[in-house]
């Protein structure tokens, strides 16, 4: 695919009218790390909606190695997570290490997402919003690892705290990256449909379509490059009893 989707949307508040309404939106579905999408072994992790009351941090060990380490704020956002994954004895450093970092402002929107990934690079997002609560503009960057050796980054699973995070020096020059790729979102009349674009390419280029259910659940999501359809990264959601089941296009 010649244009890489970097911006990752964590949740969607849309409005119809004076009533807010919460779309289920792809909860961590276009992230390099996810909570939720590959179903890797031992990737534990809590919405707002369902952590343990009054947790602040959580971490997981198996056989004296961090395996997790969820933290939150006040407010139950996730602002800290990190994962390992064994691969190999043969791999360097037999685990792979992915950390997000989430910043929100006073009304608990993520206005940013930092990520480190021991194996491919940094990646950073950021998220505005019009009046109403909805993303309007994400700014994207990254920095990719370079050269050939496995799992570069290794450095990253000393990262256990948001404070040696914040510090690291990729964080700080990906911070201080300038060039952003921006990412507007439009919406449908009756926002059923949700479409995301490249702010500085033609609408008809590359672009992603997520659309609604009644019920405002997000029911598919199809990937555009160059105008057809990407099927590798496209997809339905059927439900049953309120569960989803993501089936590939």
């Amino acid at each position: 695919m010649k244009t890489i989707y970097l911006f990752t949307i964590f949740f969607f508040s849309l409005f119809t009218g004076q009533e807010k309404t919460r779309y289920n939106m792809p909860d961590y579905e276009d992230v390099m790390m996810t909570s939720t999408t590959y179903n890797l072994p031992f990737n534990v992790n809590f919405t707002s909606s369902t952590y343990p009351k009054n947790l602040k941090r959580l971490e997981q060990k198996s056989n004296g190695e961090y395996l997790n380490i969820l933290e939150y704020d006040k407010n139950g956002n996730l602002i800290y997570k990190y994962y390992r994954q064994y691969v190999s004895e043969n791999w360097n450093g037999k685990y792979l290490t992915i950390i997000e970092r989430n910043i929100y402002n006073d009304k608990n929107q993520p206005v940013k997402t930092l990520i480190l990934h021991s194996n491919t690079g940094a990646s950073l997002n950021e998220y505005h919003y019009d009046s109403a609560g909805n993303i309007i503009l994400v700014n994207s960057t990254g920095i990719a690892i370079t050269g050939n050796n496995e799992n570069q980054w290794e450095y990253i699973e000393d990262l256990r705290r948001t404070e040696d995070f914040d510090k690291d020096k990729n964080i700080l020059k990906l911070n201080n990256k300038k060039n952003k790729s921006s990412y507007v979102f439009e919406y449908d009349f009756n926002k059923k449909l949700v479409k995301a674009l490249s702010k500085d390419q033609p609408s008809d280029y590359n672009y992603i379509i997520y659309q609604f259910n009644t019920s405002n659940q997000l029911i598919s999501k199809t990937v555009f490059d160059q105008g057809k359809i990407y099927y590798n990264n496209s997809y339905f959601i059927e439900y049953k009893d309120n569960k989803k089941n993501n089936k590939r296009i």
